[in-house]
């Protein structure tokens, strides 16, 4: 669920973090985008398969309490 919100935080129009970066920065808004573009796909990748292969994230949990 992190990593879904974290996605939606940096993808536009509606990425909250990517204004707050141009703002403190004092960059353009497209500039802050392009920098996190190549960031997006990779982490649609990794949500794409901790969604559908669940023992990913859960064989700590798993070792620890079993």
């Amino acid at each position: 669920m992190i990593l879904n919100l974290m996605i939606g935080l940096l993808t536009p129009p509606l990425g909250m973090n990517l204004y707050v970066v141009c703002r403190i920065a004092q960059i353009p808004f497209w500039e802050s985008v392009k920098g996190a573009a190549p960031f997006i796909v990779p982490l649609m990748l990794v949500l794409i398969l901790i969604t559908y292969v669940p023992d990913i994230v859960l064989w700590l949990p798993r070792m620890i309490f079993f």
